[in-house]
């Protein structure tokens, strides 16, 4: 899964009303979550905004439109119960 960050650091010291915004793309494993949580609490302990920003990437945008296009498709087979999919699938 690849999400996108933007973190917004308020100015420290002498220059309280300054901010730093840092963009930055990730790949996210289901094995990196602990860790990501991990730094989620430093970034709330330092004040640290954190905002997500879910945008699917070039294979995912492919397949949602693949799917759009399917579903507008009068040809395209649609099944009501999984077995009816599984039987089609055999065929």
């Amino acid at each position: 899964m690849s999400m996108d960050f933007q973190f917004l650091h308020s100015g420290q010291g002498k220059n309280k009303k300054s901010k730093n915004i840092v963009k930055m793309t990730a790949e996210i494993r289901s094995t990196d979550i602990e860790i990501f949580k991990i730094l989620l609490n430093k970034f709330k302990a330092e004040k640290i905004e954190f905002k997500e920003q879910n945008i699917p990437n070039e294979v995912t945008l492919a397949a949602m439109k693949e799917a759009e296009n399917m579903k507008k498709n009068k040809n395209t087979p649609f099944f009501d119960k999984m077995e009816d999919l599984i039987a089609s699938l055999n065929r």
